[in-house]
């Protein structure tokens, strides 16, 4: 059987746990809030270099073939990258800016 100490002491360590909890709760919608914001920035910049990569490549008249051609590999590699489906390596951007006669600029 519990003494009225007990029961009011169960009572505030519960209340502190809940506090905590929405502490933590506070805390974690900070560090989600974050996160995303940092990934939609980077998805804003994915998309603006891909959106870079398919102006150059028009701007010297190549089409995907031609682009893959002078990269050494094949239309439907580009193809993807440009539609944002690929994961190029850097020595794949390296080889693409050259073709392009282009600077790769990583920041």
């Amino acid at each position: 059987m519990y003494s009225r100490y007990a029961i009011v002491r169960n009572v505030a360590d519960e209340n502190y746990l809940w506090q905590n909890e929405a502490q933590a709760r506070t805390e974690l919608d900070k560090i989600f809030a974050e996160a995303k914001r940092k990934r939609d920035e980077l998805w804003s910049q994915r998309q603006a270099f891909l959106a870079s990569l398919y102006r150059a490549r028009q701007q010297k008249g190549l089409s995907q073939s031609g682009l893959a051609k002078k990269v050494g590999t094949t239309q439907s590699v580009i193809s993807r990258i440009e539609a944002g489906k690929g994961n190029p390596g850097l020595n794949m951007l390296m080889k693409i800016a050259k073709a392009l006669n282009a600077n790769l600029m990583l920041e």
